[in-house]
């Protein structure tokens, strides 16, 4: 009996590690989510319940000046897309040092495509609803959803050239902060400085570190975290 349920547990391990190795396997999990997800929310009496449990407490610290993600829609978009993004900078930062981006003619031009995705949109957004109560939505269709654009070009495989993965990626992460600036300015009621500071100060020792020649991850790790 245990010889059974070790080979089909071995097996099962197998399986998905050999569907991670496919280059595939991030698109197909994330087309796969979503069509679930969409499922889930528009059946009629279960739909109400899918979407209330992401937005359930997972415990029940509270603060008015310290705040962490405490739901799982909290956790995915404030704390797990984090590395999401790192790993991301961490591939445009290659590329831009000794990749497809290091001259400044080729970066230059995923800057001024990234510029276009979100002007355009929103100029069309503004011409259709300049003159309605939405009218200050025009910062909405501003963003790339990244995760979305990079799980597309993954279901395509080796069909895809490399440099147009590495462009739709730099395009991608400078339009969300192009984004995440034009909520900054435009949409936050109130500025917290004693988030800022702490991350200011974080910044320069990390910063400080790379200059040095510091080249031990433990050394990064806690401030990064921190940060």
């Amino acid at each position: 009996m245990n010889s059974s349920i070790k080979l089909v547990t071995r097996s099962v391990i197998t399986a998905i590690k050999t569907f991670m190795d496919k280059g595939q396997s991030a698109g197909l999990l994330l087309i796969g989510c979503t069509i679930f997800s969409l499922v889930m929310a528009n059946i009629p009496g279960i739909g109400e319940q899918y979407t209330a449990l992401w937005h359930t407490g997972l415990f029940s610290f509270s603060s008015t000046s310290f705040h962490v993600p405490e739901t799982p829609v909290h956790v995915i978009n404030d704390f797990l897309m984090a590395f999401f993004f790192l790993l991301v900078a961490m591939e445009i930062k290659r590329e831009i040092m000794e990749g497809e981006l290091a001259s400044v003619r080729k970066s230059l031009l995923p800057v001024f495509a990234a510029l276009g995705g979100m002007v355009c949109p929103a100029v069309i957004f503004g011409l259709f609803n300049g003159h309605t109560v939405f009218s200050h939505g025009w910062g909405i269709p501003m963003a790339t959803d990244i995760a979305f654009s990079l799980g597309i070009l993954s279901l395509l495989g080796d069909k895809v050239p490399f440099q147009l993965k590495i462009f739709l990626m730099a395009l991608a992460v400078m339009d969300d902060m192009g984004g995440i600036f034009t909520i900054a300015l435009f949409y936050a009621e109130q500025i917290h400085y004693y988030y800022l500071i702490p991350v200011g100060i974080l910044l320069l020792l990390l910063i400080t570190m790379n200059r040095r020649g510091i080249k031990q991850i433990g050394y990064f790790l806690l401030p990064g975290l921190l940060l």
